[in-house]
């Protein structure tokens, strides 16, 4: 792989995207998508998607927040959400044939931003997600060099 991609999904609002490149080490691409349907969602995903597939020799792994209900709070549309990550899933996996994981919200506590880059809080969150998997890539890498 040579792409990580974040993806903080909202079916309707704001989904956060950040593309990090693994030979320059940095964000090479973010932002957020505002949507007033999953339909535009999507549309506008596989838009961005089609545009990732012009990249030459582009290899990625996309983290995609998944998503829950948490006891006492409140979400206006939470079958949105749902349903635009099972649309970016049946489209990275029988469209574009790319790698993916979901990965829980709690796995983005404690990580933070210190760049340059003005990032939404849906980017910053989808950042997050980044941080933890390079963590767990570090440390996995390690582990298998020792043995």
């Amino acid at each position: 792989m040579n792409y990580i991609i974040g993806i903080d999904p909202a079916g309707i609002g704001s989904t956060g995207i950040v593309v990090w490149n693994f030979e320059n080490s940095c964000i090479e691409f973010n932002e957020t998508i505002i949507s007033e349907s999953v339909e535009q969602a999507i549309f506008k995903i596989k838009k961005l998607f089609d545009n990732f597939k012009r990249i030459e020799n582009f290899k990625p792994v996309f983290i995609i927040e998944n998503f829950f209900l948490t006891k006492g709070r409140t979400i206006t549309n939470p079958l949105a959400t749902s349903e635009l990550i099972g649309a970016i899933i049946s489209l990275l996996r029988f469209k574009y044939h790319w790698h993916f994981l979901r990965q829980e919200p709690s796995k983005k506590k404690g990580f933070f931003y210190k760049g340059n880059l003005k990032l939404t809080k849906h980017e910053h969150d989808a950042w997050k997600h980044i941080q933890y998997f390079l963590g767990n890539e570090v440390k996995q890498n390690v582990k298998s060099t020792k043995n």
